[in-house]
């Protein structure tokens, strides 16, 4: 059996950011219900721009997961990208 090296290399990378992920929730608090109050709404008549920026200042966490979602993805996608064809 011939060993494939980026498919190795890939489980790795897999496992370390499993491992990395779990690491981190289990160390840190992770505020799952803290930000489930109610919120107000926002009106169109004001400045969106301004009332989004507060929002995801507010709600960092959110926007964290959502990034740490698309990093673990692209590289998904890079490991996948340099696979061998058999």
């Amino acid at each position: 059996m011939k060993l494939d090296y980026i498919q190795i290399i890939g489980v790795l990378m897999a496992i370390a950011a499993v491992i990395t992920a779990l690491t981190m929730i289990s160390q840190y608090s992770f505020p799952l219900f803290k930000y489930a109050e109610p919120r107000n709404l926002i009106n169109i008549r004001e400045d969106i721009g301004e009332k989004s920026g507060v929002f995801l200042w507010k709600n960092r966490s959110l926007d964290l997961t959502i990034q740490a979602f698309l990093l673990l993805a692209s590289a998904l996608g890079c490991v996948a990208l340099f696979r061998a064809e058999r």
